[in-house]
């Protein structure tokens, strides 16, 4: 089995041919979507005087269009002559929609940098501190719950889909 399979497991190589473009069509929405929350991040982290974690969130944010890059090439398909074809006028606006939040992140980090301050300034008194604080330990159990139950029921799901496959696989046909 090659990587991606192994990565995936068998249950898309069992769909047809429309299914598996459906589903990589989502994987590629969602590359994405997370792609351009990256950066809306790195650029708001940036805005208040952050270096690093912008810089983390964009080197991040391409790994995914790098893995999809080099599994294309090495498999002989030219990823950029696929997107070259596609329709020329999202594709423009995409591309200068990322541009120009890179040049502001790269613009709020250099003023960072010089000036030693961000661009904006955000600072609680003592009792908005603490409740905030509070309220990040609250939202961070909150997502590891959330993370957790939302897995859990992806694989539920998965194997009652599996079980009812196999339940109509197993039913003779009736001619």
């Amino acid at each position: 089995m090659m990587g991606a399979e192994k990565l995936l497991g068998s249950e898309i190589a069992h769909g047809d041919e429309r299914e598996r473009a459906v589903y990589t069509a989502g994987g590629a929405l969602g590359m994405h979507t997370g792609m351009y929350l990256c950066f809306a991040a790195a650029l708001v982290f940036a805005l208040f005087g952050h270096i690093l974690v912008p810089f983390v969130l964009i080197v991040l944010a391409a790994v995914p269009s790098l893995i999809a890059i080099s599994y294309a090439e090495r498999r002989g398909v030219d990823a950029f002559d696929i997107l070259a074809r596609g329709r020329a006028g999202a594709s423009a606006a995409s591309g200068v929609v990322v541009t120009i939040i890179l040049l502001l992140i790269s613009a709020a980090m250099i003023y960072t940098s010089t000036s030693g301050r961000g661009l904006l300034e955000f600072e609680f008194t003592e009792a908005w501190a603490e409740r905030f604080g509070s309220f990040g330990n609250g939202a961070a159990v909150g997502g590891a719950f959330g993370a957790v139950g939302g897995y859990l029921w992806t694989v539920w799901l998965i194997r009652r889909r599996r079980k009812q496959q196999q339940k109509e696989l197993s039913v003779p046909d009736r001619d």
